[in-house]
């Protein structure tokens, strides 16, 4: 199976199937959730890799002044941008 991920529900839990398997999720949408859940990644926090993720703590969360949202919109393109060379572009919508 090529670029499977772990499917996650609604409250981004695992899911069964319906052979009460372990769910899992194919491309494209493997790369969507897999994107998603690298920009939810705080920096230091993947203990196999502690130089992915997003500096939730030392740019973004409390600091004063708060970061420009450019700068919060790039860290977020490049967290998903990181996941696969598969993941062409990626846009961050702050709403």
């Amino acid at each position: 199976m090529a670029n499977a991920s772990l499917l996650l529900d609604s409250t981004w839990d695992l899911t069964t199937d319906s052979n009460n398997n372990v769910a899992v999720v194919l491309e494209p949408d493997s790369l969507a959730q897999d994107a998603a859940s690298a920009i939810q990644t705080y920096l230091g926090e993947y203990y196999f890799d502690t130089t992915i993720g997003v500096p939730w703590r030392t740019q973004v969360l409390g600091v004063n002044p708060p970061p420009p949202l450019a700068l919060l919109k790039q860290l977020l393109i490049d967290a998903a941008l990181g996941v696969s060379p598969d993941v062409a572009s990626a846009q961050a919508f702050i709403t």
